[in-house]
């Protein structure tokens, strides 16, 4: 299996988010993760709309325990997917203070509150009356009055729990970029392992496949190397001289300057950029060798002019990816 999808924070004009959803299912992408920010466009109406504006697009929010009980969550799929019938899923993220500090929520033991949150959906989503008693969510006789069919849950973090907890409790995992994959990988088996659930995968990317987008890169990693753990540096080949004399650069002479000394080679151990069949043949060797089964592309900003054609040669590759690792016998 190799599917695709962008992903969004839904803001500016209702119709750039509409627009760049259905330039997704006319790029050939199969999904659309939609971010639930709090004080922006409510994430469920913004799915409905996408939802009502295409017609083979599964959605889903990518949304915390604490904003919404666990109940509301799996009615709203419910909704969804009366509306469109298995086409809205779940994304579980554990909450961040941008979208729960202004409400006063602490957000405390996030990972419980993630537990609960698949479970009482999972559980809500069979239609029958339920209760349990969990960590911080719970419920007593329970039950879902429309109609109510299973949904696919995914986990998304970076913290190493977070990713434990997803290949233990979800359906899909979600590994964030090259640059921390085989550890995360170690976790997500961990959790797996617990439950006997099979492993299923999903890489969350940038993807740059012309020379101005691998240069607006290579100033993210200028930040995000010094920072990055000694074991992963080693990985990359990266020594704490080198990584020392980066950060050096940046501070004294300028973020341009240190970026210029993250290579063509380096960047793309870190992320999936190069020329459009370079960037082709590595999602393949992502999808083959080390076994991801979709694929997020994050579209930064959804202004028409940038969006539209960036998500129509995204998906041109990602198609061409998908075509290949299908046709491979190690697909």
């Amino acid at each position: 299996m190799f599917t695709s999808g962008i992903m969004l924070v839904p803001k500016g004009p209702l119709s750039d988010v509409i627009g760049a959803a259905q330039a997704a299912e006319a790029g050939g992408f199969d999904f659309c993760l939609i971010a639930d920010e709090g004080f922006l466009y409510d994430v469920y109406a913004v799915m409905a709309l996408v939802l009502a504006n295409t017609q083979r697009l599964r959605v889903a929010p990518i949304t915390n325990p604490f904003t919404r009980h666990p109940a509301v969550t799996a009615v709203g799929l419910a909704t969804l997917n009366t509306l469109a019938p298995g086409r809205a899923f779940l994304t579980v993220v554990p909450g961040g203070s941008l979208v729960l500090k202004p409400m006063r929520l602490p957000g405390a033991k996030p990972l419980t509150a993630c537990r609960d949150l698949i479970t009482i959906v999972r559980a809500l989503s069979t239609g029958e009356k339920q209760s349990h008693t969990g960590a911080q969510f719970g419920l007593d006789d329970a039950q879902i009055h429309v109609h109510a069919e299973p949904v696919s849950i995914w986990g998304m973090g970076r913290g190493p729990k977070m990713i434990r907890l997803s290949g233990e409790c979800a359906d899909v995992t979600v590994i964030t970029g090259k640059l921390g994959g085989p550890t995360a990988l170690t976790e997500a088996q961990a959790g797996a392992a617990l439950s006997a659930r099979p492993l299923a995968l999903a890489y969350l990317g940038s993807l740059a496949f012309d020379p101005q987008m691998i240069d607006q890169m290579r100033p993210h990693y200028a930040y995000v190397l010094p920072d990055t753990p000694t074991p992963v540096l080693h990985r990359l080949g990266l020594s704490a001289e080198w990584v020392a004399a980066l950060k050096r650069t940046r501070e004294t002479q300028g973020t341009d300057a240190a970026a210029r000394l993250i290579g063509d080679d380096l960047l793309r151990r870190l992320t999936v950029a190069g020329t459009p069949d370079e960037c082709v043949a590595d999602l393949v060797r992502l999808a083959q060798l080390e076994h991801y089964r979709h694929f997020i592309f994050p579209v930064m900003s959804l202004e028409p002019e940038y969006a539209l054609p960036l998500i129509r040669r995204a998906g041109e590759i990602y198609g061409r990816a998908r075509r290949l690792a299908q046709e491979e016998p190690n697909a």
